[in-house]
């Protein structure tokens, strides 16, 4: 072989190893870059679900954000007052809010109720962490002596295919209790975090129910014969709304990276008679 043939062989050679690393290096950044599109997958709201006196059809509305990570439900015609001769309540719901159900006739109690079910979907990979609630209400509270009203929203649990949780008793987003002589226009607007313990999957998508209440109701306490204690509690769509907007905080899940397994011993070798040979 030339010296001439010997360095074009060998000039060929350094030219293969510069293409092959481009390659490499090519390949490598499109991994790191799907690798990085997968961890900012996240999860997305669906539909939800509203039932309930306090949310009847058409007196709620539902937005999601177009990544579907946002959801925003606004409440209007939410009333509670006593005394009721319409029946239209959930007096006959016994819950913690409401410990003894009623007849939906008892003219001293007004108790509604809107439930909620939020579908979360979760992708492989994630749980969910947190629920942000951002809670903005104006409202108006009248009540007499001898009278009640309150306003509660709260969340009940969380249910995936990992099983249900409940929430604790203090995991509300607003309460506000209203007794005796009472005349108050009303407003809150606030940002509530509560953690939520959630289950790993695997590596498929999980779907999460979250299920939370708003609560409104009015009460006559009075006891004094022939007397009747007046009081009303309302979000209404002229000049008082209720607007909730959700988020969900999710973290890659998974088992736990531990130390390396440690090598099996390998089996003795087995003795050889002398004498013996193998071909």
């Amino acid at each position: 072989m030339t010296k001439a043939n010997k360095r074009n062989d060998e000039q060929g050679e350094i030219w293969m190893c510069k293409k092959f690393i481009k390659m490499m290096v090519v390949f490598s950044g499109m991994l790191l870059l799907t690798t990085s599109l997968g961890y900012a997958a996240n999860m997305r709201f669906e539909n939800p679900t509203l039932r309930g006196t306090g949310c009847r059809a058409g007196t709620s509305s539902v937005t999601t954000s177009p990544d579907g990570q946002v959801l925003t439900i606004i409440f209007d015609d939410f009333i509670a007052e006593v005394p009721q001769y319409k029946g239209e309540n959930d007096n006959n719901e016994a819950s913690a809010d409401n410990p003894v159900a009623q007849s939906k006739g008892m003219i001293t109690l007004d108790h509604k109720v809107c439930n909620i079910a939020i579908p979360v979907v979760v992708p492989a990979g994630r749980v969910i962490s947190a629920l942000e609630v951002s809670s903005d209400f104006r409202g108006y509270t009248m009540t007499e002596e001898g009278a009640f009203a309150q306003f509660k929203s709260h969340l009940e649990s969380w249910e995936s295919g990992g099983g249900r949780n409940s929430a604790n008793k203090d995991d509300s987003f607003f309460l506000k209790k209203w007794r005796g002589m009472t005349d108050e226009n009303w407003t809150v607007s606030q940002r509530t975090v509560i953690p939520i313990k959630g289950h790993c999957i695997g590596h498929r998508e999980d779907r999460v129910l979250l299920k939370l209440k708003n609560v409104i109701r009015a009460m006559d306490m009075s006891r004094t014969p022939g007397t009747r204690a007046h009081a009303m509690i309302l979000l209404d769509s002229q000049d008082m709304s209720g607007l909730m907007t959700f988020k969900v905080k999710t973290a890659v899940c998974g088992r736990e990276v531990g130390p390396p397994p440690i090598p099996r011993p390998l089996p003795p070798m087995r003795p050889v008679r002398p004498g013996l040979r193998f071909r």
